[in-house]
């Protein structure tokens, strides 16, 4: 192995006629090796989070090179504050499957004999999973003078900039198994997290990423608005 690249989509080389959309990467959780014989291989290990810090921590162990990441220096700026809200198509599209497949539940259970009611069950469980990656998975975001504060409608998670390492927003659309915005930190103990966020703008994207650039956090965005 020669080097690596994290936090960044894959693409094959556009030399490569016809190739096949689903050999391309993206959305969270893309690592890429090139190896000494110059062949790259990509793959993603996503939702497994643990697994994630677990390889990155041993690959900087074993002093691999990671590529795409770029040191800042911390320098003077203006105070920002920059607040991304939380609602967004994909929460309102979840929240609403979600109320249907409850009412239909409870239509089952009511009107229909038990045979067909027991389909009720799983429409009601299905229901409460798209409420949990609707509303709990989703998050507003804020950035304050010293703190990166995520949000839902249960959780608030505070972390100050001098415990983040880098920072990838992405988010495209043309990629049809990738959620359209979404967040992913490594922090300065190379442990990896993800977060979906809500509507993104994108002025406050570039401003999110010079903010973080100016706090000596390596801050990308792939996001496409």
């Amino acid at each position: 192995m020669e080097s690596f690249t994290f936090m960044t989509r894959y693409d094959l080389s556009t030399s490569i006629k016809c190739k096949p959309q689903f050999r391309n990467l993206a959305g969270p959780g893309v690592f890429t090796f090139r190896l000494k014989s110059g062949a790259l291989r990509a793959f993603k290990l996503y939702p497994y989070r643990l697994r994630y810090s677990y390889l990155i921590q041993y690959l900087i162990e074993k002093k691999i090179p990671f590529i795409n990441y770029v040191s800042q220096e911390k320098r003077d700026m203006d105070f920002c504050y920059i607040e991304f809200p939380g609602f967004s198509m994909r929460l309102a599209y979840f929240t609403v499957l979600a109320l249907i497949l409850t009412f239909s539940s409870i239509f089952l259970f009511l009107h229909q004999p038990l045979s067909v009611a027991i389909f009720g069950v799983a429409y009601l469980l299905l229901g409460v999973c798209l409420l949990y990656h609707g509303v709990l998975k989703q998050h507003s975001l804020v950035f304050d003078a010293h703190n990166l504060i995520l949000r839902n409608y249960f959780q608030k998670k505070v972390i100050p900039y001098h415990e983040l390492k880098k920072v990838n927003f992405g988010g495209r659309s043309h990629y049809k198994n990738v959620h359209p915005f979404f967040m992913e930190i490594l922090d300065v103990q190379n442990n990896y997290h993800v977060f979906f966020l809500g509507n993104v703008n994108k002025k406050n994207m570039i401003s999110a990423v010079e903010c973080l650039k100016a706090h000596g956090i390596d801050a990308t965005s792939e996001a496409i608005i």
